[in-house]
């Protein structure tokens, strides 16, 4: 999932980036994520051994709707160590984004992407998260609140690896007046991010996405393996199926701009970034399909060869499920012609943006059991 995210590669890089330290003293600067709360690292100025570490690479889609590749400045902070000791901060930052910026999280997510594909994916992001503040807390992990929270983690963490690590607005000022060298303030805008110090974090949140979507899988593997009552569990089944199709689809498209990125600073050719992009996304798609697979094989009748979605949302037990049921079954009969579509695109470039509800509509489609004939 985090190939790009290797310590071996972040030290590599750190070490090839670095001309000198500038500073024993740290910065302890506010760093942020999309502007969702903030969490605190000491930062050290260094000199950078190129001019061209001073511009950050962003991606962000123009009004003609294509991805484009622009340059923001970006000062020369970064760790001194790459280590886990303050680990704890990310994981209590993300922890406060799901307990205090749920909301702000939904409308950040799908910012930017296609206008259908991002009402469709935030309403579904919006019935999830819902569902999880209308819950009672529970002291049980293994229960449906404990899944929800692992599926919203997962979503925050992706979202975060999609996106720069930032320096937040109200402390830039302080932050470039206290380095000793490219510190003019107005070299820098909003959303200022530091290259180096941004891609060292993502080592770390990069580990953190990748324990929790494991977490996330292992706990889905135990609850299709279950034996017993089968209904007891299946919203539990259902909501981690959807978180897990929404985060490979955003790692899909991730694959595709870190090629595009790899390209740009001459790492390999324009073919071989492809190849590489295309082969991990088809191995996602496969993973996901053996889910599908698995999850029919748990739900179905009987008599039939696929479950029914009408069939499971009738066993819900509790007021707020219900709501969930209904309202989810409400967006797929109102987008079920996007669905259709949707499902039998592939990935296969950055301009595409056909990665958005590919998994999830192979996944609802089959569970709502949608035709042609569907509005």
């Amino acid at each position: 999932m985090n190939r790009q995210h290797r310590r071996d590669e972040i030290l590599s890089f750190a070490q090839k980036s670095l001309g000198f330290w500038r500073a024993d003293v740290p910065i302890r600067v506010h760093l942020t994520s999309l502007g969702m709360g903030h969490f605190t690292w000491d930062l050290h100025e260094y000199e950078p051994s190129s001019q061209n570490l001073l511009l950050q690479t962003r991606y962000k889609v123009g009004i003609s709707g294509t991805w484009q590749r622009i340059e923001k400045r970006s000062p020369p902070l970064a760790l001194k160590q790459v280590n886990f000791s303050q680990s704890h901060k990310l994981e209590d930052y993300v922890d406060n984004i799901v307990d205090q910026y749920l909301e702000m999280f939904q409308v950040q997510a799908y910012y930017g992407e296609e206008d259908t594909c991002a009402m469709f994916q935030n309403e579904l992001l919006g019935a999830l998260c819902s569902l999880y503040t209308s819950l009672p807390d529970e002291d049980d992990d293994n229960k449906l609140k404990g899944d929800l929270r692992h599926v919203l983690r997962m979503l925050i963490l992706t979202c975060i690896m999609d996106h720069p690590i930032t320096i937040s607005e109200s402390s830039l000022p302080v932050t470039i007046a206290s380095m000793h060298s490219h510190n003019n303030p107005h070299i820098y805008s909003s959303w200022t991010s530091p290259f180096l110090a941004n891609r060292q974090l993502k080592y770390f949140f990069a580990e953190m996405q990748t324990q929790q979507y494991n977490r996330t899988l292992n706990r889905l593997h135990q609850i299709l393996r279950k034996a017993g009552d089968k209904n007891k569990l299946w919203m539990s089944s259902f909501v981690l199926m959807l978180g897990i199709a929404i985060v490979l689809e955003n790692c899909q498209h991730l694959l595709w701009i870190k090629a595009d990125a790899k390209v740009a600073r001459k790492e390999t050719t324009g073919v071989d970034a492809a190849w590489e992009a295309r082969s991990h996304c088809a191995e996602m798609d496969d993973g996901f399909e053996f889910l599908c697979k698995l999850y029919h094989c748990k739900y179905r009748g009987k008599h039939r060869q696929k479950t029914r979605y009408e069939e499971l949302k009738n066993k819900t037990s509790r007021p707020a499920e219900q709501v969930f049921a209904d309202k989810i079954y409400e967006i797929v009969d109102r987008n079920g012609g996007y669905l259709l579509h949707r499902q039998n695109l592939t990935v296969n470039g950055m301009q595409d943006n056909n990665h958005v509800s590919r998994l999830v509509a192979r996944f609802l489609v089959e569970l709502m059991g949608l035709t042609q004939s569907t509005p």
